[in-house]
């Protein structure tokens, strides 16, 4: 597998909300990364679903969490 570092600054800084939020859950496929976060104090939620452009790599039913 090969990482676009990149890329996954841009994935972590839209799911933490620009690093306001310190910790962050992904699931990351073949097709697609899916971001999923409460914030500690449960006044903001995240909820993203992006085109996986960060990992290459995958086969059909990889799957990282």
């Amino acid at each position: 597998m090969k990482l676009n570092v990149d890329e996954f600054k841009n994935v972590l800084r839209k799911g933490t909300m620009n690093y306001i939020i310190d910790s962050i859950g992904l699931a990351i496929n073949k097709d697609c990364v899916k971001l999923n976060m409460i914030s500690p104090d449960r006044t903001a939620l995240v909820f993203l679903n992006v085109p996986n452009t960060m990992i290459e790599g995958f086969s059909a039913n990889d799957e990282v969490v």
